[in-house]
Order: C-alpha cells, then structure tokens, then sequence
C-alpha cells in the first residue's frame, strides 16, 4: 500500500510519502516528506527526508533515517538525464541484519523513443557494485499503459495502468527478495484533475 500527497509551494511542489508493505515474513513501513523546485523550464531539484522500518521474521527489527538528494535535466525533447544520492542512518546500528541499502549514487538517461514509447536506464553504486536497471514505458493511447523493467533490489517488475476520468488505477507484479512474486495495486487521483 502507498500513498503519496503533494501540493504546490513557491516555485515547486511539497510532498508526502507513505507505504506499507508485508506478510508474517517480511514488514516493511515508511514515511518521507520531500521538495522538488523548478529552477527553469530544463532542470528540477529536489530532497527528501523519510524513516523507514522493516523486519525479517528471525532477525532484529531495524529503523534507519535517510536522506535523497537529486538533479534532473532535460537535455532536449526527447532526453532526460537524472542524478541522485541515497544516504541512510541506521537507528539502532547495533543490528547487523543482512538487509540490501539502497545507499549510492544513481544516475539516469530516459529517451522518448516515440511518442508512446519512453526508455529508462539507471546505472546505481551500491557498495563496490555498479548496478544496471532498465525500464520501459509504453502508452498507446490517453486510456492505458505497459510497463516493465527492474526495480532498486535488480528484481523483475511488470505492470498496467489506466485512466477512467480523474482516477489512474495501476496493477502490477514484482520480486521481492523475501515476500517473493507480490501484487502491487495503486489508484491515483490528482484533486485539482479536470475531465
């Protein structure tokens, strides 16, 4: 479950994250709140400060805070480039549970190779690895759209999406390293959306 609420501020938008995800083997909850500002019609900042915490049946539960910051440019219409950091903290750094950390660099190129067609690769550090994560978009039309690709872990994820006057609904599946092939369900609904 993942809820995600954002309103315009000065020259850019706040936003509110929150997500839930689990089983009798795997929890996992989190919270952050970030900012994204335009500085011109080419290139977005933005930073985010959230808490998450999760548990492995037979481990130590763990809390880290972490912090994302980030740059995205659009070269021309048809390419973006991307760049951000993760960093995190753990909270009670006494566990030494066995969990993948997300922290690095990641950078990424998106190309729109058509209209309905958008390319994504992501090259992120993680520890001593460098890992390649591509993605692509594919949206025929205004009503529905594809997408596929893998996720931060390097798992495999596939999905569709919709559009039924002012609400997106999204289904999809994903690999997870501990919960194993799961369903992933998101409605969105923009408030201020016109028919």
């Amino acid at each position: 479950l993942k809820m995600i609420i954002a309103h315009p501020l000065s020259n850019g938008n706040i936003s509110l994250h929150g997500s839930l995800q689990g089983s009798p083997v795997y929890t996992r909850y989190s919270g952050s709140l970030g900012y994204g500002l335009s500085l011109n019609k080419q290139t977005t900042v933005g930073i985010a400060l959230g808490i998450t915490h999760f548990q492995l049946r037979s481990q130590s539960p763990e809390t880290i805070i972490q912090i994302i910051a980030g740059i995205a440019h659009a070269i021309n219409e048809k390419t973006t480039i991307g760049i951000h950091y993760h960093h995190h903290q753990s909270i009670a750094s006494k566990y030494k549970n066995t969990f993948t950390k997300r922290e690095g660099l990641t950078i990424g190129i998106g190309y729109r190779l058509s209209k309905p067609v958008f390319l994504q690769l992501e090259i992120r550090k993680q520890e001593q690895h460098l890992r390649l994560l591509p993605a692509l978009n594919w949206t025929p039309n205004d009503k529905i759209g594809f997408w596929c690709g893998t996720n931060g872990g390097g798992h495999f994820y596939l999905g569709v999406s919709g559009k039924i006057k002012k609400i997106n609904p999204s289904i999809g599946l994903s690999s997870h390293p501990h919960l194993g092939y799961s369903i992933m369900l998101q409605i969105n609904r923009q408030a201020d959306a016109k028919d």
